[in-house]
């Protein structure tokens, strides 16, 4: 039975392991559900309960750390900075991919097109940064701008186009955009083909899968440091009851002087 202990043990601290590895596809799951429902839903039900909602499963995640971990490694052979590090890294991946989600989705279920742009119009919104217009500057410094074009789509395209971008399309111009016809279950919008790429017009696509993707990295090098410690302090585990066992058959005569 002692083998069959040691079976389960060693399976449970493999399951842990995948599962701990998992996580961040977890995080990713879950960035594109809270994005997808910004979609769907009306802007006080996301503010109210999505976004409430989703804290509260990022820290189910994070409580489901503490608990692969402790199963991964019940002698508690890694040093806590590795975990520190590690859940920083996850938290960060989650938050990297926020960005980075609309173009992410747009890209895996959207279909491209060619259209042409029939109007543009501009607006300026108020942005980060406070306006400088009382100072003499640029009265648009610290804006926000946002581009709406009017397009010419083949078959069911899109009729409209919105970014914020630096520069709007030029009105005749052949744009190629993607958009998500699947409008039943919420759609991902339009967006230019160029701005889903990683070095597109959309910087925050390559900011969120590049800083992203070396969180994930960061994640999972930390948790196969973890299952390193782990084995080698369950080795010796092992080796030191081994070597405190009494053996069973004693030599004749050995207790004599």
């Amino acid at each position: 039975m002692g083998w069959a202990r040691r079976a389960g043990a060693w399976g449970a601290r493999g399951a842990a392991l995948v599962g701990l590895l998992a996580l961040p596809l977890v995080c990713v799951a879950e960035v594109a559900a809270v994005v997808w429902l910004h979609h769907a839903v009306p802007a006080v039900v996301f503010l109210l309960l999505v976004v409430p909602v989703g804290f509260l499963l990022l820290l189910l995640v994070l409580v489901l750390v503490v608990v692969l971990m402790h199963v991964m490694d019940p002698d508690k052979a890694t040093p806590g900075g590795a975990g520190v590090v590690g859940a920083i890294a996850l938290v960060a991946l989650y938050y990297f991919a926020l960005p980075g989600a609309d173009g992410w989705m747009l890209r895996l279920q959207g279909t491209e097109t060619t259209c042409t742009v029939l109007r543009v119009e501009t607006r300026w919104e108020s942005g980060v940064w406070i306006s400088d217009t009382d100072l003499g500057g640029d009265p648009h410094d610290g804006m926000v701008a946002t581009h709406h074009h009017d397009l010419a789509c083949p078959g069911d395209g899109p009729a409209e186009l919105t970014s914020r971008t630096e520069d709007p399309f030029a009105v005749g111009e052949r744009v190629a955009v993607v958009y998500d016809p699947s409008a039943r279950w919420g759609s991902w919008g339009v967006a230019p083909a160029e701005s889903l790429e990683l070095d597109g017009r959309d910087e925050w696509v390559g900011v969120s899968v590049t800083f992203g993707g070396v969180s994930a990295a960061v994640w999972a090098l930390t948790v196969l440091v973890c299952a390193g410690a782990a084995v080698r302090a369950a080795r010796r585990s092992r080796r030191a009851a081994g070597n405190r066992a009494v053996p069973a058959d004693r030599p004749a005569g050995s207790d004599r002087a």
